[in-house]
């Protein structure tokens, strides 16, 4: 009785310990999320911006929405721009997607990553366009909104408002 009673007790034990384990692994803290943003943030803006794919997606994206873009359109050419970046870019792009983070949530990280970097201060002399053509861009875009994000706050730096 008492070998079956210890069983029943280390089975129970082990039960127990390994579904607090499991809660534990799939949440991430606070921190580890504003690190994954810091990071899709840093590559956006390291290897995203400045390439000429970005440019020419800006661009489609201000001629395609002036002429009226459909949900399915935005898509596709998110998807097609999407797959011409490099597979790090990519987990960190749908991990950030998944936090459903507003607009707000997303400029606080940027600004603090900014902040911190001060690393936008040698943008290309083409960003002008792009920030303009991000402005003009859908306001639904994930991409079009970091993008928009990043030109305010490299006009911001800019200026001299730092």
């Amino acid at each position: 009785m008492k070998t079956k009673l210890l069983y029943l007790a280390s089975f129970m034990l082990v039960l127990i310990t390994s579904c607090s384990v499991e809660e534990t692994t799939d949440q991430l803290s606070e921190q580890e999320k504003e690190l994954k943003v810091e990071n899709l943030v840093k590559l956006f803006v390291e290897d995203v911006v400045p390439s000429s794919s970005y440019s020419k997606f800006i661009n489609d994206l201000q001629t395609k929405s002036s002429s009226g873009l459909t949900e399915e359109e935005l898509n596709q050419m998110e998807q097609e721009f999407l797959s011409t970046q490099s597979e790090e870019f990519l987990e960190l792009y749908y991990f950030v997607v998944n936090l459903n983070l507003t607009e707000d949530e997303l400029r606080e990280v940027v600004i603090a990553y900014f902040s911190f970097t001060k690393s936008n201060s040698n943008a290309s002399k083409d960003s002008d366009d792009d920030c303009t053509n991000a402005e003009n861009g859908p306001q639904t875009s994930f991409l079009s909104i970091l993008g928009r994000i990043l030109c305010e706050i490299s006009n911001y730096e800019s200026t001299g408002n730092n």
